[in-house]
């Protein structure tokens, strides 16, 4: 979607997680070719949602979450944790971490960032300038 506008309208789900996941993780994440026995980190949130850590795992299965959707990546690998071998968690790829493993950080350039700044300054004024003429 590179240089092109979209709508994204997340619907409201009860008890899951609405997420959004940064581009240049996600083509990094799609790139590395996962298997089984690679070791692996994941971020687990904190259950009061403040904070969390990573879990050492390893990858235990890779196998398509749905027969209907046999390339798709969602859910496609099957993590065993260090600190709890008894339980196996699915995972995508983006949620995989591997510490040697490269990416791009994002950025966006200055010329760019110095024209999203005029523009957030000029609506700033115009907010400023209709509130002060409300009152």
């Amino acid at each position: 979607m590179h240089g092109k506008s979209f709508k994204l309208t997340l619907p409201e789900l009860i008890n899951f997680t609405d997420f959004v996941i940064e581009k240049t993780w996600y083509d990094t994440a799609m790139k590395r070719n996962w298997s089984s026995r690679d070791k692996c980190m994941v971020w687990w949130r904190n259950e009061d949602g403040k904070g969390g850590s990573w879990w050492d795992g390893r990858i235990i299965q890779v196998q398509a979450k749905s027969d209907d959707f046999p390339n798709s990546p969602w859910e496609r690998y099957r993590v065993q944790y260090k600190t709890d071998p008894s339980e196996n968690h699915l995972h995508s790829p983006w949620e995989l971490y591997d510490p040697e493993m490269l990416w791009e950080h994002p950025h966006i350039d200055h010329e760019i960032r110095d024209k999203l700044l005029s523009y957030f300054t000029k609506l700033d004024r115009r907010v400023s300038r209709y509130e002060v003429s409300l009152t």
